[in-house]
């Protein structure tokens, strides 16, 4: 009988699928900060020599983003691969100043969110 529970045991350790944050899901949007209306078009990236590059995307019509986590299926795979992760952000537009934000300052207590809201990213518009 005790050789059946160590059985179940293994399986039931062996079974459980885990996968492993490299950065979680975010959104958020983007706002002009001297009339706080929202703005369309802004191209946000990340570096593009990271593990976690993405194709650059831009804002919505109301100034929204979002974008995928990413995550991997092996701890080796994490491991390996964990000190190439991006935790900046880069907001640029034609008519606005870049802006930069560390993903590091939101989520300090490193909950498992199912996506980390970033809020209102102000962007000051460039003098003409």
């Amino acid at each position: 009988m005790k050789h059946y529970t160590y059985i179940v045991f293994l399986l039931a350790l062996v079974s459980c699928k885990t996968d492993y944050v490299f950065i979680d899901s975010f959104k958020g949007g983007v706002y002009d900060i001297t009339n706080n209306k929202p703005i369309k078009g802004v191209v946000i990236q990340t570096d593009s020599l990271a593990i976690n590059f993405f194709e650059p995307i831009k804002t919505k019509n109301d100034g929204s983003f979002y974008v995928d986590g990413m995550t991997a299926k092996s701890y080796k795979t994490y491991v390996v691969n964990r000190k190439n992760i991006s935790f900046k952000l880069y907001f640029k537009s034609k008519y606005y100043s870049n802006q930069t934000i560390d993903l590091k300052s939101y989520n300090k207590d490193n909950r498992k969110l199912d996506v980390v809201k970033l809020g209102k990213i102000y962007l000051k518009p460039l003098n003409k």
